[in-house]
């Protein structure tokens, strides 16, 4: 009888640890929103995204999210409004985790989440619905709440955060994002750009672009800056461009 005992309550115990909490459902829920910033701070995210000149072709990209957590640990739920199977791995600090999924939800389970510094690394293919694409360039816009359809996010604006982005391009691109170029480096057919970190801002403020560009340079009052366009007619640019580094100034 009592070994019995001990089988049945081993066997509820299996049961109950297996069980998975309920993930949000779609969308950025204001419940979620408001628990999420009331214990996740100081996030960072490196992305890296390879971006090849056929729309057609996936984009493949790996994301490390750096972030502190108060004391009370919870899951940690990342927005990524993309099919389930796009995302190939995850890794929470530094150890390899079954993939979650849902409801446009990557979950990070608490048992894997410390106080203080985390670090959540996921390789997935991005979603192009907000990455503006054709065969010679592309252009991210992430106005109001697309950022999740390209990259794992928190995608609310309120947790504002600093990105440090790599893009793969084809070699005969030029690429801009929220921050300065820190490197770029040509193999062949291929440039892998690297950027600086940018300002703290939300997600729908980040963006990038990459594509077939001229560029213009110049210094106004004191300050370095660069024009990307392909308009092509000479009479145009020489009206308009000196006007929109007057105005950009």
């Amino acid at each position: 009888m009592f070994r019995s005992y001990l089988i049945f309550t081993s066997l509820i115990l299996i049961l109950f640890s297996c069980k998975q909490s309920t993930p949000p459902e779609s969308g950025v829920p204001l419940t979620l929103a408001q628990e999420r910033k009331a214990f996740i701070s100081d996030v960072k995210y490196q992305l890296a995204l390879n971006i090849p000149n056929n729309p057609e072709e996936a984009i493949k990209g790996n994301e490390t999210v750096h972030f502190n957590s108060k004391k009370e640990l919870k899951d940690v739920v990342l927005d990524f409004r993309q099919r389930e199977n796009s995302v190939k791995s995850v890794r929470a600090n530094g150890e390899q985790i079954k993939v979650r999924h849902e409801n446009e939800h990557i979950i990070i389970p608490a048992k894997y989440i410390r106080e203080g510094e985390n670090n959540i690394e996921i390789e997935f293919e991005a979603g192009s619905s907000a990455l503006n694409r054709n065969k010679e360039y592309m252009y991210a816009l992430f106005v109001p709440d697309r950022a999740r359809t390209a990259f794992p996010c928190f995608d609310q604006p309120d947790m504002k955060a600093v990105y440090e982005l790599t893009l793969t391009i084809p070699a005969n691109w030029e690429a801009m994002s929220n921050a300065d170029i820190r490197s770029a480096e040509t193999t062949g057919e291929t440039k892998i750009v690297h950027f600086e970190p940018s300002d703290l801002i939300s997600t729908y403020l980040f963006s990038f672009t990459a594509g077939v560009y001229k560029v213009d340079r110049r210094v106004v009052d004191g300050r370095e800056m660069e024009f990307f366009y392909r308009e092509t007619d000479s009479v145009k640019l020489k009206a308009s461009v000196p006007a929109i580094f007057e105005m950009h100034a």
